[in-house]
């Protein structure tokens, strides 16, 4: 339940205010403080018994700490000065809730020193939530339906009994010496007067009933929406329906409530009459209708706006939908995105994969690029993906492209795949991209690179309208063609003009080994970023071992019999930063797939040279082949 609220009844026991000269009639007020939270009830003048009346509803945004005080203060306000304290308490919400939803509960306030020594102050309050809301209304309703048949079933044919009655009262009061003449005019202004009074009454009546016709619709108006998903917005509309249902049905009970005293149980409709001749009644009759009458309008107001809404909604499916159809003609290059089972493992590479990261998350970095390199076998791709990991689960994801050695042909696909991906991480990407290749079909399956840069991703991503970071990882640049082929792509990611329209939440993070040209476009030029892989270093020798140990581990998660810690802590050294190296080693050691080999024989065999050229990864696969 979201919400609480407080219904402040009624307070008893205080005496009668005198008015001071020049004073108007004393008002009152409650003042209810959660924690933080103050809410307050309309004043109100006291009655002649001395007792105040509010029937209001004080709403608490969330349902409080059972730990928290309530502190209730009764007010007399002024019109100069400040509203003087009369009564206050301070109870343990516990305490109050404890003494169950929507039940009445008597707090007695603490009087000031002004007061007579007895006087003791009675408030009546009760808590509620939405369901406690629900569940009185339609339990008033119930009450009222059962009320309103007894507002007034009397017949015109009654008149003449309560005539008759009122005629027999009017004798019995008046002096018998008086004439007859005198007693016959009393007694017809009195009969006029009760049938002029009778007939507003049986009027008052039917507008009663029509009121509890209206409420009825109301109320089950609530029920059948309160349970509406859709309609969550307008729930606080549907809060007031309801507080104004439980409001109107206590005032058609007390309405229809049989009087205590001689005359009503004389005179039940004359009684009640007379009361309403004197009271506002009917004012209250017209002020209920009115308020359902607009609440309703108000709900059907919103109603009309949600669907309004779901139109709106409706037509940006459509084209988003229309958008994902044109999107397919893309020819994208297959298996070139990112691979979770290729990402490092846990624990290994985290100092260079978190300064990447935070680099990514660095919008207000004014470098555009981050070009990482390092020799053949460290552990680049690995890191690219797990980089392109971490920043996908922080929503931070956008494309991941991969070139291939073994597939050059990727290398005319690179713009045309990453387009479609960062189409997916913002709509407004994807409806410019759809419209460029509405306008020009042919950028589907074109191969120019500066044609694919340039109209389907520079001019899509100057539409960007997320604020968060949008990485794009290229992996393994120098496998992008050959010297020759490659140069278009290089120029394309370092010209300089395309740089500084690049949006600053746009990343591109590249790996490639550090091969002359690419060493040449990248460094020392503005919104590129360039860094190195360290060589081997005791934190890099430990992330091999990492490697090697897991990978030299049986099903049941024991190192294979023969090995042992040393003999992964000596290819870890062996390895000299080469991740690749150190899993080629593992895999001959494993022998998979070579039945009856001894793993520890292979690894001996395998290390039984001391030749210094052991340290290339070349000479490692001059070995496995030597022993296949």
């Amino acid at each position: 339940m979201s919400k609480f609220q407080i219904h402040v009844k009624d307070l008893r026991g205080l005496p009668v205010i005198k008015r001071k000269p020049m004073e108007g009639e004393p008002r009152l007020y409650i003042a209810l403080s959660i924690d933080e939270t103050q809410k307050h009830t309309r004043t109100t003048e006291q009655t002649q018994t001395g007792s105040l009346r509010w029937e209001q509803f004080l709403e608490f945004s969330t349902m409080p700490d059972p730990e928290s005080n309530l502190r209730i203060q009764l007010f007399r306000s002024h019109s100069i000065k400040k509203a003087e304290i009369i009564g206050n308490i301070e109870r343990r919400m516990g305490d109050i809730l404890a003494h169950g939803s929507g039940k009445d509960n008597v707090i007695l306030l603490q009087y000031n020193d002004r007061l007579p020594g007895n006087t003791v102050l009675e408030l009546t309050i009760c808590v509620f939530g939405l369901e406690d809301l629900q569940q009185q209304a339609r339990a008033i309703k119930e009450d009222v339906n059962h009320a309103a048949e007894r507002v007034d079933s009397s017949e015109p044919s009654d008149v003449v009994d309560r005539v008759t009655s009122a005629v027999k009262i009017a004798q019995d009061t008046l002096d018998p010496w008086k004439t007859l003449l005198d007693r016959i005019d009393i007694i017809v202004k009195i009969t006029e007067k009760l049938a002029q009074i009778w007939k507003r009454e049986r009027e008052r009546g039917n507008r009663i009933l029509e009121l509890v016709a209206l409420m009825n619709d109301v109320c089950d108006f609530t029920d059948n929406t309160a349970q509406d998903e859709e309609l969550k917005p307008r729930t606080n509309i549907i809060d007031v329906m309801m507080q104004q249902i439980i409001d109107c049905g206590i005032f058609i009970q007390n309405y229809c409530k049989d009087g205590d005293t001689f005359l009503d149980r004389v005179f039940p409709t004359a009684s009640r009459a007379l009361k309403h001749e004197l009271s506002n009644v009917d004012q209250a009759i017209m002020t209920y209708r009115q308020n359902f009458t607009e609440l309703k309008k108000k709900f059907h107001q919103w109603t009309s706006l949600g669907t309004e809404v779901r139109v709106v909604r409706l037509a940006d499916a459509i084209v988003d939908m229309a958008a994902d159809i044109t999107l397919l003609q893309l020819q994208c290059a297959p298996d070139a995105g990112y691979k979770s089972d290729k990402c490092c493992l846990p624990g290994t590479r985290i100092k260079v994969t978190k300064q990447v990261c935070e680099w990514v998350g660095n919008i207000y970095d004014s470098t555009r690029v981050y070009l990482l390199t390092g020799p053949a076998g460290a552990g680049k791709s690995s890191i690219a993906d797990s980089v392109y990991q971490s920043c996908k689960e922080s929503n931070f994801g956008g494309s991941f492209f991969a070139f291939s050695r073994n597939n050059p042909a990727r290398l005319e696909h690179c713009f045309r795949t990453i387009a479609p991906d960062l189409a997916s991480c913002d709509k407004m990407i994807k409806q410019s991209l759809s419209n460029t290749l509405a306008k020009d079909p042919s950028l589907a399956d074109t191969s120019s690179l500066p044609d694919q840069f340039e109209k389907m991703l520079m001019e899509s991503i100057q539409r960007l309208s997320v604020s968060r970071p949008i990485l794009i990882a290229i992996d393994a640049l120098d496998e992008a063609g050959t010297f020759k082929t490659r140069g278009k792509i290089l120029k394309l990611l370092t010209n300089q003009e395309y740089l500084a329209r690049i949006p600053s939440s746009i990343r591109f993070f590249i790996t490639s080994r550090p091969e002359k040209d690419i060493l040449e476009y990248f460094q020392n030029k503005e919104n590129i970023q360039c860094a190195h892989l360290a060589e081997a270093n005791s934190e890099l020798t430990e992330d091999i071992y990492k490697v090697v140990y897991e990978r030299l581990k049986n099903p049941q998660g024991q190192l294979y019999k023969g090995i042992k810690h040393e003999h992964c802590h000596y290819i870890a050294l062996k390895a000299e930063g080469l991740f690749q190296w150190a899993a080629v080693v593992c895999d001959f050691i494993k022998g998979e797939g070579k039945g009856g080999q001894n793993i520890l024989k292979r690894y001996n065999k395998l290390f039984e040279s001391t030749n210094d050229s052991a340290k290339s990864i070349y000479w490692l696969y001059s070995q496995v082949l030597i022993s296949q």
